[in-house]
């Protein structure tokens, strides 16, 4: 038996040794993870304006057109209880933290990211930020085991032979990739968004709330405001939506304003200031729309919070 295994060992020792290597040149690639952690790393203590929150977040607040010192800390497909854990990372660090900025979307208590197809994501938080993830998974802590093996030799291929990086946001932690110069047909493109954000089931609404919760009431023990807004979206996206799907944000969203002093709900959801020039596709700004959606949210924090 133990022949066998020595055997076996040194037959699979090539293939052991290509997969180290490709873990660590995976990892070795720049990102937007690894690009954020080194900013609040570095700089979370003069941070005044913190922006979390999933990708309605990312291309839609433009720390550099609000008034105070401000980063956007969001990622794509980052959820609540996500949200919740980059806060608890560097809440002590956040001395000087006024205002938190957090989109509540359509699918804000339905998707959470861990049980999502975008799952994968996950082992960004655990490899990048140290972010425990709840689920211990294996592929959760690894470059190679998270995406499938086309995937992941493409990803070699664009960054080591192509030069192509991976970093979509800039210096203020916005999203960049969103440009207006990109055409998409925000009819067809409304139906497709809101049919797959519309939840097959709620089962993940007490764990997101609670998160929620949670983050809410750490902010107010810290004195820091929180001002929750339901992003934009084109009226295809918006009239495909399920309406019990809708009412259950906003019923939970108007329940933690009532119970949280320190807490705002702005719905820009069909705000008629925002045209069909602003959208990137039907449920995400491009540069011209975060603008305007950066600005209203300005009005609401141009002046430091008092305890």
């Amino acid at each position: 038996m133990k022949r066998f295994l020595r055997q076996l060992l040194f037959f699979l020792s090539p293939v052991l040794l290509l997969g180290a290597i490709s873990e660590y040149l995976l990892r070795a690639i720049p990102n937007d993870y690894k690009l954020k952690k080194a900013y609040l790393d570095a700089h979370a203590s003069q941070i005044q304006v913190l922006c979390l929150g999933n990708s309605h977040a990312y291309y839609g607040i433009n720390p550099r057109y609000l008034s105070l010192p401000s980063y956007n800390a969001s990622h794509i497909s980052q959820s609540v209880n996500l949200d919740l854990k980059l806060f608890d990372k560097y809440r002590d660090r956040f001395s000087q933290l006024h205002y938190l900025l957090l989109p509540v979307s359509y699918a804000s208590f339905t998707l959470n990211l861990e049980n999502s197809e975008e799952s994968w994501r996950i082992k960004n938080y655990a490899l990048y930020y140290g972010i425990k993830p709840d689920r211990a998974d294996l592929s959760n802590y690894s470059e190679m085991l998270a995406n499938k093996l086309d995937i992941n030799l493409l990803r070699l291929s664009s960054y080591y032979l192509q030069g192509k990086p991976e970093i979509t946001s800039d210096e203020t932690g916005f999203g960049t990739n969103y440009s207006s110069s990109i055409k998409i047909d925000l009819e067809s493109d409304g139906i497709t968004a809101a049919r797959r954000h519309t939840a097959k089931d709620f089962r993940d609404l007490p764990l997101l709330r609670q998160a929620l919760q949670e983050l809410l009431d750490e902010c107010g023990q810290r004195h820091v405001r929180v001002i929750l807004f339901m992003p934009p979206a084109y009226v295809s996206y918006r009239d495909h939506l399920n309406q019990a799907q809708l009412d259950t944000v906003l019923n939970t969203v108007t329940h933690l304003v009532q119970t949280h002093d320190r807490v705002t709900f702005r719905d820009y959801l069909a705000d008629p200031s925002f045209t069909a020039s602003d959208f990137y596709d039907a449920d995400h700004l491009n540069e011209r729309g975060a603008r305007k959606l950066t600005l209203l949210l300005d009005s609401l924090v141009r002046a430091p919070a008092t305890p």
